[in-house]
């Protein structure tokens, strides 16, 4: 029987490349040896440093974990560079117990440092919100202005989110202010001079992670008109930061 963890494991990395898509970044091919299990979130230690494995392929397939004696493929974010892996020995560690996400209900583990570009807004529906990072560090949720100056930087059970359509309504317990409203990125924003500084800093995502959303409904498959496309990107940002959050102990709702 394997052990469940995979600190039994090791890898020597046979070729890295990056695939620009959030969830994949930076991934490294190689045979995993030895005895135990690999688990999406389990972290990769190569060095001195360690990083979190965001996903595990084999031939194509997507996996939560595999077993040693395997050829796979780790994803390892968009935020790491390739560069320095090929030829290098590397060995496993167990995703730690407390002060991480948990995984979300279909099972995938959100990261746990990211930064999501969002635009946000004190007040519902306006037409041309102001850019913000919306940042994930282990448990703590931070919201960053366009100009970086950091609006709120709290522990996720601080906050209470309600969905509002495609907008996220946003209220932190420990400041007497009102909501801040939050809407998932354009992907043009990316090549907006307003964005450049969260760019540059925080290396916000503008695509959703679509493991983090829920399983796609009949109706997704025939919103194919520019509008509707729209409107389809618009849900699945809203409820991957509804995951997203509700891993950092946020309360939720989707009314």
């Amino acid at each position: 029987m394997q052990p469940l963890d995979p600190q039994g494991l090791s890898m020597t990395v046979k070729d890295a490349f990056f695939v620009n898509t959030p969830g994949k970044g930076a991934i490294l091919t190689g045979h995993l040896d030895g005895w135990g299990v690999l688990r999406v979130g389990d972290g990769l230690a190569c060095g001195e440093q360690v990083f979190e494995i965001l996903g595990i392929e084999k031939f194509k397939h997507v996996l939560r974990e595999i077993e040693g004696g395997h050829d796979v493929g780790l994803a390892l974010g968009t935020h790491v560079p390739t560069g320095g892996f090929a030829g290098r020995s590397v060995s496993f560690l167990p995703r730690p117990s407390s002060g991480v996400p948990s995984l979300t209900p279909r099972g995938w583990a959100v990261p746990s440092h990211t930064a999501v570009m969002v635009g946000w807004s004190g007040q519902r529906g306006v037409v041309r919100p102001r850019f913000g990072a919306l940042v994930f560090d282990g448990l703590t949720v931070a919201l960053n202005d366009e100009d970086d100056t950091e609006l709120f930087s709290v522990h996720g059970s601080r906050l209470v989110v309600r969905a509002i359509g495609t907008t996220l309504s946003v209220v932190n317990r420990e400041e007497q202010i009102a909501a801040r409203y939050i809407v998932g990125p354009d992907p043009r924003w990316a090549g907006s001079p307003r964005a450049a500084t969260l760019l540059a800093k925080h290396r916000v995502e503008v695509y959703p992670d679509l493991r983090l959303a829920p399983e796609p409904r009949w109706w997704h498959r025939i919103m194919i008109m520019p509008a509707s496309r729209v409107l389809n990107r618009k849900i699945i940002w809203r409820d991957v930061l509804l995951a997203m959050l509700r891993t950092r102990g946020a309360v939720t709702s989707n009314r």
